[in-house]
């Protein structure tokens, strides 16, 4: 979720378009009518992880290298798998076993090498695939649990072991229940967390008991339900978010904190806060007023330094910035029909590339390369369609014909595996199925697909495979 610096004289240049011949179906999971709708990839080393609907097991975790042959089951005796988070080599995830309980695990990407850390109280499994905020900081995995059934849940953290399980908060009841919102700062993760009287409050942990304490209280911090301690971005050591705004008691302000009560302040940006992602120790968002619309602001953590960036549309239509993503000492980001970019100063903020009349919808970023989902979503169409964008060269490749669910951006657009990118696509014809690109026109090309089917024993035996 490393400090970044700013950088001037950026000058954006008009993009080159150039089509890649074709993008390839890696795997059609599930050749029946039915979808796989592939979800949550995440990269770990040379590989990449994702979880997909098995046309026989269900709900599975998988694993692949790039190609067909290389994409395969994970724990195939688990199901329904959430929180996929790396850390150390690893993954680390939640799942249900074959006995309907809830354990943390952590997998190297074989069934051998898959173990259980930790079982979870059902009352952690809220729905299915309910978030426990797995989050990995200083070498450490810290998540969401419940002591008992009859405890609210509290802040845990693991070494990766079954013995280096440590409780945070909520062991002992409050304060410090019913955590949320984790976020990683350096090595320290910020938290809300109940404060023992009731009220939401701002915590910080080092991963230690000693070192998890309150940082700052918000005697009321919702309206009618909503809750106005919201919104957390990291920038450099310090943590930005929404708290309770003086201005309205049915509105939030942006916030800056730096781990002390007193180093905790309103910054007076107004509302609407959309979204925001850190520049180095600075803040980049998207914010609304009456005069410009929704437009692109920013934050030096001083109220003096918090304003409007650059009015790209100018009068109160507004651009829409979202899709936040930082490359380099960049930013980039979509607006209501582009894609910019900014080094934090008015002068070096810049349209990248004008997509006409199609809309953007979603913005990833995978090393240097930006991968951009356009277009109506469903049915296809010939607009719906992913591209790479060289952040260095500015030169733009169609790469395939198809949409990203808004599913797969939420949770896990892009990953890479062995240098390709893999993500969750629709042709009109397969379905949402995982692809594969290396973002070059001799480097795409049709794979096999295969139908895996099971043996007596449950595992994965040789698989059927046709060729598209």
């Amino acid at each position: 979720m490393a400090a970044r610096r700013r950088c001037v004289g950026v000058k954006a240049e008009r993009l080159e378009r150039r089509t890649l011949l074709a993008a390839s179906l890696l795997k059609d999971i599930n050749t029946a009518t039915d979808w796989s709708s592939p979800s949550d990839f995440t990269s770990v080393g040379s590989n990449a992880y994702f979880v997909a609907q098995d046309p026989v097991r269900g709900l599975k975790l998988w694993n692949t290298d790039g190609t067909s042959a290389g994409t395969h089951t994970v724990a195939n005796g688990l199901s329904n798998p959430y929180d996929l988070t790396p850390l150390n080599g690893k993954l680390y995830f939640a799942a249900t076993d074959a006995n309907s309980q809830n354990e943390l695990y952590l997998t190297d990407g074989t069934e051998a090498g898959t173990t259980p850390i930790a079982p979870l109280d059902s009352n952690t499994q809220y729905a299915p695939g309910q978030s426990l905020d797995l989050t990995a900081a200083g070498g450490k995995l810290f998540y969401v649990a419940h002591v008992t059934a009859a405890n609210p849940a509290g802040i845990w953290v693991t070494d990766g072991t079954p013995v280096g399980i440590v409780p945070l908060t909520g062991s002992a009841g409050p304060p410090g229940t019913s955590p949320r919102d984790l976020t990683v700062v350096g090595n320290l993760v910020y938290f809300t967390a109940d404060d023992g009287n009731g009220s939401r409050a701002l915590w910080k942990t080092d991963g230690t008991p000693s070192g998890t304490i309150l940082v700052a209280d918000f005697p009321t911090v919702a309206v009618f339900g909503a809750d106005l301690l919201t919104q957390f971005a990291a920038a450099g050591d310090r943590l930005f978010f929404l708290g309770p705004s003086a201005q309205s008691t049915f509105a939030n302000e942006l916030w800056i904190s730096n781990g002390t009560a007193a180093g905790t302040q309103p910054l007076g940006a107004p509302g609407f806060v959309g979204s925001m992602i850190g520049l180095g120790r600075s803040l980049l968002f998207s914010a609304y007023d009456p005069d410009h619309g929704q437009e692109l602001w920013m934050s030096d953590g001083t109220p003096g330094g918090t304003g409007l960036l650059k009015d790209i549309v100018p009068g109160t239509a507004g651009s829409n910035p979202s899709s936040f993503v930082v490359v380099g000492n960049e930013a980039f980001f979509l607006t209501t029909n582009a894609v910019w970019k900014t080094d934090g100063t008015p002068a070096g903020t810049a349209e990248v590339y004008d997509f006409g009349n199609v809309s953007p919808l979603y913005l990833a970023a995978a090393g240097p390369t930006l991968y951009v989902a356009t277009g109506q979503q469903w049915p296809v169409t010939a607009t719906s369609k992913v591209w790479a964008i060289d952040s260095n060269t500015s030169a733009a490749v169609l790469l395939a014909n198809v949409y990203v669910p808004a599913t797969s951006f939420y949770s896990g657009a892009f990953a890479f595996a062995a240098g390709d990118v893999v993500f969750a696509a629709d042709d009109g014809v397969h379905g949402t199925e995982p692809w594969v690109s290396d973002g070059t026109p001799a480097g795409t090309h049709l794979v096999t697909i295969s139908k895996p089917t099971i043996d007596a024993g449950g595992g994965t035996t040789a698989a059927r495979t046709r060729v598209e």
